[in-house]
């Protein structure tokens, strides 16, 4: 297990989202889910819950960044749309939140390893984003306290269930000579990505479930 990457569970993007897929032509938002779950890396954006660690009988939402009774004209425009948890979702309802496309979240909110997140700085946008979707309540921290557990045990005694666990993303890497944990940054999708085009259904759904099998 030494000297191994290991990708921290909840660590918020360093910078602003920059989308990289730009369907268009649907009058049915759901159909751009596939592009929405390789866009946003298969997990909520506003709690980083993963599709993996979640009962996937209930499907994750898509929502309207400006709600539909705001917009309505932004209603099938993919640039409006991300892929939320059913719990945020329900939370935010019809509220305008931080927009992760426009700020960079993880100057907002830090998540620590007892499963706590606090807002950085008492950062204003942290501070709505924690009170608005219940992020620090106790069942949530509880919940990212044994996620967090897990994932660090199966990457210290099973890598083969720990790669089923976690994509590739911000990530650790243990030091062989006193077990501490470093920064650094890796992404091993942009092969997979490039593959995917916006006109093409039947590529993006191969190109979905690649990127499933290897998250």
């Amino acid at each position: 297990m030494e000297g191994r990457l290991i990708p921290h569970p909840y660590e918020y993007p360093a910078v602003p989202h920059e989308r990289r897929h730009g369907p268009s032509g649907w009058n049915d938002y759901q159909k751009y889910r596939p592009w929405l779950r390789d866009e946003f890396t298969f997990r909520c954006v506003y709690c980083l819950d993963r599709e993996v660690w979640r009962d996937m009988r209930g499907k994750m939402h898509i929502d309207h960044f400006q709600p539909r009774s705001l917009k309505e004209e932004l209603t099938y425009e993919y640039s409006n749309l991300l892929y939320l948890c059913p719990a945020c979702n329900s939370l935010k309802r019809a509220s305008l939140l931080p927009d992760p496309c426009a700020i960079a979240l993880g100057d907002c909110l830090r998540v620590h390893k007892d499963g706590r997140i606090e807002a950085i700085n008492d950062n204003e946008h942290g501070r709505l984003l924690i009170d608005n979707l219940a992020l620090d309540v106790s069942n949530a921290r509880n919940r990212r306290r044994i996620i967090i557990g897990t994932i660090l045990s199966f990457a210290e005694s099973n890598w083969a269930m720990f790669v089923e666990w976690m994509p590739t993303r911000p990530i650790y890497q243990i030091s062989p000579s006193n077990k501490t944990y470093h920064l650094r940054i890796r992404s091993q999708r942009a092969s997979l990505r490039a593959t995917l085009k916006s006109n093409d259904v039947a590529n993006c759904l191969k190109c979905t479930e690649a990127l499933a099998r290897r998250a």
